[in-house]
C-alpha cells in the first residue's frame, strides 16, 4: 500500500514547541484543537453567506482590508461546550 502522506518537513522542527500545562489530579487528557480547517473554515465562494466576516488588514497602516468569509464547523459549538464541562 503507498503512503500519500508528504515526508516531514524539517521546517516543522524549528517550531516552538507547545507546552502542555501541567499535571491535574483527574484531569486525564489533554485536548489540542488545529483552528484552521478544523474548526473554521474560510470561504472562497462569494455565493455563500458566511457565518461570520473578519477584516484582513493588507497593509502595515491598517488602511485597507479585505473581507473574509468563515464558516464555524457544524457542531464545532457542542464540541467546545462539552469540552468545557468535563473540563
Amino acid at each position: 500500500m503507498q503512503s500519500h502522506l508528504k515526508p516531514y518537513d524539517d521546517a516543522y522542527k524549528m517550531k516552538e514547541p507547545i507546552y502542555l500545562p501541567p499535571f491535574k489530579p483527574g484531569i486525564k487528557k489533554t485536548l489540542i484543537f488545529d483552528i484552521d480547517e478544523t474548526m473554521i473554515h474560510c470561504l472562497e465562494d462569494n455565493n455563500h453567506v458566511p457565518d461570520v466576516v473578519i477584516k484582513i488588514p493588507l497593509d502595515e497602516n491598517f488602511e485597507e482590508f479585505a473581507d473574509a468569509g468563515i464558516n464555524i464547523r457544524p457542531h464545532l459549538y457542542d464540541c467546545l461546550k462539552e469540552a468545557n464541562e468535563n473540563y
